[in-house]
């Protein structure tokens, strides 16, 4: 039974108009749609060639051919544009001239088939897919790749709040109406089945259709639902399943492939987050570093993934001196963690066998030169306190330059050496750079890997582009604990990201202030 008369266009939000065709012999309903702002149309999926009389009729009711300013192709197939050349050449022989059709690029090298001399915008060369319009209205393009071709798109209005959505929540039915009733999701379910291809396809699409506030979906095919439906479908998407003319074998084969990959998942990330777990209970005790009355020590350790290829050691070295190690793993982890593990291991070996920090690296590099097999290497900062000269001995196997604040000068300056990073060459090829320098009460020694220096934030600036470390350096004051100095770094490093942007590498600093 006709469920409304179909002869004129149809209103369904401030601007979008109806205006197909109710085909009593055809279960599979085309919508076409115009957006209409200030006299001027924008049609949404023109239709067949089967009714291609009655689209020209209703638009050039509502706004004359002739000021028919885009189409919009959301794919190709016959029911959705096959009448392409036929409705340019009716608003060119009406008079109009700058009609433009916007569809995707790989949905235009067939759209051409249909003939006449068509000439194509690309929604997906517009930067932000967004197409301004005359008033400033707002057409964005969504593109749904594989649903159910690779370039399929929906399309959404914003002024209207109405999202024209193409096959999706589309459907066959025999009790077709425009507005869509509550038991459309059973209605469309078999359509979707069979035509879309996976339900991970449908569940991207759902998570881009999310973000926008929807009042409307127009779909080509099917009902239009309102806000409440529309919400209700979105979700009810995420989790369905789709193609089912695959072989029901396959399917099986597949989904049980999926649940053993999940489960190995599942087990792989409780072992890193374990593994993870067991690398901090490494790092230094920090309640038995504040009993240490010579120095006021405060550290931050952040790992990019849940192992981290950043460590930082704190040790002492008899009764007299006292070794911080800054270490960074060349990539993230499991292996690079391994491996700070490893040189911790090396580090509490071999501390003790010379008070030169160079000496020590050394070693260590001869010690684990077979990391270099598995193509890993590291860069470390090794620093030797002596608290009865008051000297500090710093050694740099590629580490991050060294920040040395003077409280007496209340200036701060950047210690450089030279040297390899550890597991790049062997034996006497591995050179490695050593400084001295006195420090007195109240000096603040920086040490870190690049994680920090380097954040960047959604423009892609690096906190420090040139690393010179001079947004840190101005930080620091001699009033100040170790613990608020970085503080103060961190904080700046997060104001520099922007909400809710993290660190996009393992970050480790430590700073060491005399008492």
């Amino acid at each position: 039974m006709k469920p409304f008369n179909d002869g004129k266009p149809i209103k369904v939000s401030t601007h979008v108009y109806w205006v197909g065709t109710y085909d009593d012999q055809d279960n599979f309903q085309c919508n076409a749609y115009i957006i209409v702002i200030n006299g001027r149309g924008i049609i949404i999926d023109p239709g067949s060639v089967l009714y291609f009389e009655n689209l020209i009729r209703k638009v050039d009711e509502l706004v004359g051919l002739r000021h028919v300013s885009h189409i919009i192709a959301q794919h190709q197939d016959p029911d959705v544009c096959g009448n392409i050349a036929m409705l340019v050449d009716a608003i060119r022989s009406a008079g109009g001239t700058n009609c433009k059709i916007w569809t995707h690029t790989r949905t235009a090298i067939l759209i051409r088939h249909y003939g006449a001399d068509l000439k194509f915008e690309y929604s997906n060369q517009l930067p932000d897919g967004r197409l301004i319009l005359e008033g400033g209205h707002i057409i964005e393009f969504i593109h749904t790749p594989y649903l159910h071709s690779p370039g399929a798109l929906a399309t959404y209005f914003h002024a209207d709040k109405i999202l024209f959505s193409s096959d999706i929540f589309g459907g066959v039915m025999k009790d077709w109406q425009l507005f869509a009733d509550d038991n459309y999701l059973n209605k469309i379910t078999s359509f979707h089945e069979e035509y879309m291809p996976a339900k991970e396809f449908l569940l991207y699409a759902m998570t881009k259709f999310e973000r926008y506030d929807i009042e409307l979906i127009a779909p080509q095919h099917g009902s239009i639902l309102n806000k409440k439906q529309s919400l209700e479908m979105i979700e009810a998407f995420k989790n369905f399943e789709c193609g089912l003319f695959i072989d029901q074998k396959f399917r099986d084969e597949l989904q049980a492939a999926r649940k053993l990959i999940e489960a190995q998942n599942k087990i792989m990330n409780q072992e890193l987050s374990m593994a993870g777990q067991f690398q901090k209970t490494l790092l230094p005790d920090k309640s038995i570093i504040k009993r240490d009355n010579r120095i006021d020590v405060a550290y931050f350790f952040e790992p990019y993934s849940q192992v981290s290829g950043d460590f930082l050691i704190i040790d002492t070295i008899g009764e007299h001196h006292m070794g911080v190690m800054v270490i960074d793993v060349v990539d993230h982890g499991v292996t690079s963690g391994l491996a700070t593990i490893q040189l911790k291991t090396l580090f509490d070996e071999y501390k003790g066998t010379s008070l030169s920090p160079a000496e020590v690296l050394k070693t260590i590099n001869d010690k684990a030169f077979s990391i270099s097999e598995n193509d890993i290497f590291l860069t470390a900062s090794y620093a030797i306190f002596d608290f009865k000269n008051a000297v500090v001995t710093i050694a740099s196997a590629g580490g991050m330059p060294i920040i040395h604040y003077s409280a007496w000068k209340d200036e701060s300056r950047l210690i450089v050496l030279i040297g390899n990073p550890l597991g790049s060459c062997e034996g006497d090829e591995c050179q490695i750079g050593e400084k001295s320098c006195r420090f007195e009460k109240n000096d603040v020694v920086i040490m870190q890997t690049d994680g920090l220096i380097d954040c960047t934030n959604a423009r892609n600036e690096p906190f420090d582009k040139l690393k010179s470390q001079e947004k840190l350096m101005g930080l620091i004051k001699k009033e100040k604990s170790a613990q608020e100095v970085l503080d103060a770094f961190i904080e700046s490093a997060h104001h520099h990201l922007g909400k809710d942007k993290g660190f996009d590498d393992d970050v480790t600093v430590a700073v060491i202030k005399i008492r």
